[in-house]
C-alpha cells in the first residue's frame, strides 16, 4: 500500500507491469505523482488517521472494481 511495499515485491521478483500502489485504482488520483499514492499507517495516529485510512482505501477498492468489471464510468 506504499511505495516501499511496491520495492519489496519488486525486489522479491514480482513482474514490474502487475505491481501497482492501490490508490492508484483511485479514479480522483489518475493524474497523481506516484508519491502521492502512499496509504499511510496510521498507528501512531488518533481516530481521524484510522477514518482518513479508510476513505483513501475504500475510493481506490472502489476503483479497482469497476476496473477489474470492465466499467468505464467512474464511481
Amino acid at each position: 500500500m506504499d511505495r516501499q511495499n511496491k520495492i519489496d515485491l519488486l525486489d522479491a521478483g514480482a513482474p514490474p507491469e502487475q505491481v501497482r500502489l492501490l490508490r492508484s485504482y483511485d479514479p480522483a488520483l489518475r493524474a497523481a505523482d506516484e508519491s502521492q499514492l502512499d496509504v499511510p499507517d496510521p498507528y501512531w495516529d488518533e481516530e481521524e488517521g484510522f477514518e482518513a485510512m479508510h476513505r483513501m482505501i475504500h475510493a481506490a477498492c472502489q476503483g479497482m472494481i469497476h476496473e477489474l468489471l470492465g466499467d468505464t464510468n467512474d464511481a
